[in-house]
């Protein structure tokens, strides 16, 4: 399964971090996970308000007022551009089964369950016909929560919505993994993975 990823992660892949003072200024942490999803968040929303002050300022504004403005608004842009990159390597990392799920299982009623093995679209579609099985989904920024999913949600809500382990992201996607509960019962975990655009 997916995590997110650690500043030594990051480095691991072989980016440089923080690179710059806006990552400094942006950066949304959790302990020592960095939160790409609300980072990314926060610099599209700062870019979106400088190109705001752009349009209202066009016309009006010396050239050099202007000019800075769209220096910052280029900066954003390269900033933007550089966690992205991170998402894309980082997506395609193999990693090895986690238990991170671990504290929030008695949510569900659950003592305990660990992560057996992610599984492909074709892998859920075979989980689907089995009646053993149950499910449930979380969200891949922060894994603080989980909610279970009747067969019907799954088929329809995220069913379509399937990413096969290893082969990157669309803007939005789930990741399947299967779960063995302490009771020798099966889980399948549906991850949300959403990547700005």
């Amino acid at each position: 399964m997916l995590i997110p990823p650690t500043v030594e992660d990051i480095r691991n892949l072989g980016f440089e971090w923080p690179k710059n003072i806006l990552i400094e200024q942006y950066c949304v942490t959790d302990g020592l996970v960095v939160d790409l999803f609300r980072t990314l968040g926060k610099l599209m929303k700062a870019r979106s308000e400088i190109h705001d002050v752009l349009e209202k300022i066009s016309g009006i504004a010396d050239l050099e007022q202007i000019y800075e403005m769209k220096r910052q608004a280029d900066k954003h842009d390269e900033v933007i551009g550089y966690l992205r990159e991170i998402q894309a390597a980082f997506g395609k990392r193999e990693l090895e089964p986690t238990d991170l799920l671990l504290p929030i299982w008695p949510q569900l009623g659950i003592t305990y369950a660990s992560e057996v093995r992610p599984l492909t679209k074709s892998e859920v579609g075979q989980w689907l016909k089995s009646s053993s099985v149950r499910y449930a989904w979380t969200e891949w920024w922060g894994y603080t929560h989980l909610h279970w999913l009747s067969r019907q949600e799954v088929e329809q809500r995220i069913q379509p919505h399937l990413v096969d382990p290893g082969s990157g992201f669309p803007h939005y996607g789930y990741l399947a993994s299967e779960w063995r509960t302490n009771e020798n019962k099966t889980i399948l975990v549906f991850c949300m993975c959403y990547w700005p655009i």
